[in-house]
């Protein structure tokens, strides 16, 4: 007997289900994969993008194509509701599509999604990056990984042209919260070295044509903004009543199944484990949760045992800092240089090829 199983979003752990399913299509499971976008960018060569490094179509997937060569099939509609004890999806055009599984990739404010399906304003992040990385004083909002990395991409894209001005970026706590306290300091250092004016501690009270006002009274002017302050759950999140931390990730359990609802999994930077509330959310950790989940959805099928998601012990990845540097974070050390560059480089062109060579 056939089940089915619907992939909801084109995130990094669904591209990894890609990549498996590119590899050995499994006989037993019908897949369908739901996104309002036919296009999916890989986050973590977002920064690249940003700098100039990197074209579009150097950092983005055609998911309707890959889904083709997938042997699955690939629906461009968008999710809006979901009714787990019904076993079914709704999505915002009225189709109903009835599943035994379900996972949910929808990113977070800065994750994969954003890029794709998600809007900031009227168009996609990607396509806004483009026009604010010409503006003069571009604000970014958040005090993250992902933050940190877009403002030093776009600070380094107006060193190399002659476009005058400085990224600017706002966040309510300090600079990489969750981080060392010398770790953050480091970052500071980087960013006042690359001309990025920053303001930590300070919370965005109003926002105004042209200019933000935060708690402190200072106005900020800008010539476009990227981000949020703090992370919002994507609308089905809400109206499908799913469990949601106090950040409004979807919580899940070391199987990467919702509490409650044993068939219906989440995974990437939009989830949140259940007893790992300081693992960092980020476009690595999403890929090694991409094996575990579709390990875990065939294991479920065939009635055996589940794999646990293994955070890793220390958390580590490598940010863009521009100038083909990285900002190495390896537990509580880190370290900005070249070499680093060239191996999250490396590794990410390495993730990009899989998607060429599996047939």
């Amino acid at each position: 007997m056939t089940s089915r199983m619907i992939l909801v979003g084109g995130g990094n752990a669904h591209l990894q289900v890609l990549q498996k399913l590119l590899e050995e299509h499994s006989q037993n499971v019908e897949v369908l994969l739901i996104s309002p976008s036919s296009r999916s960018y890989f986050s973590g060569m977002l920064a690249g993008f940003a700098e100039g490094i990197y074209t579009k179509e150097q950092i983005s997937f055609d998911l309707r194509s890959l889904c083709k060569r997938a042997g699955i099939h690939f629906i461009q509609k968008e999710a809006d509701r979901i009714y787990p004890e019904a076993h079914k999806l709704v999505c915002r055009d009225g189709a109903v599509y009835p599943f035994d599984y379900l996972s949910l990739d929808l990113g977070s404010d800065y994750g994969e999604e954003m890029l794709s399906a998600q809007r900031t304003g009227d168009k996609p992040l990607i396509e806004r990056l483009e026009g604010l990385r010409d503006t003069t004083n571009p604000l970014i909002i958040g005090g993250g990984a992902a933050s940190m990395e877009l403002a030093l991409s776009i600070q380094a894209y107006k060193r190399k042209t002659p476009i005058k001005g400085n990224v600017r970026l706002i966040c309510e706590g300090k600079i990489l919260p969750g981080s060392p306290k010398l770790t953050s300091k480091k970052m500071a250092r980087l960013l006042r070295k690359s001309g990025v004016q920053f303001w930590e501690n300070e919370h965005i009270k109003s926002t105004h044509d042209g200019y933000v006002l935060t708690d402190k009274n200072n106005k900020v002017r800008h010539t476009g903004i990227v981000g949020r302050e703090t992370h919002e759950p994507n609308p089905i999140m809400k109206k499908s009543s799913l469990p949601l931390d106090k950040e409004g990730f979807i919580l899940v359990n070391s199987f990467l199944q919702l509490a409650g609802h044993p068939n219906v999994f989440a995974a990437g930077e939009g989830a949140a484990i259940l007893g790992e509330e300081n693992m960092l959310k980020n476009h690595y950790c999403s890929i090694r949760q991409g094996e575990v989940l579709w390990n875990n959805i065939l294991h479920l099928v065939h009635q055996e045992e589940l794999e646990q998601f293994q955070p890793p012990k220390r958390n580590t990845f490598v940010l863009s800092t521009g100038f083909k540097e990285g900002f190495l974070l390896y537990g509580g050390m880190s370290m900005n240089n070249k070499q680093t560059w060239k191996m999250k480089n490396k590794m990410d062109k390495s993730f990009m090829d899989g998607f060429q060579l599996a047939h």
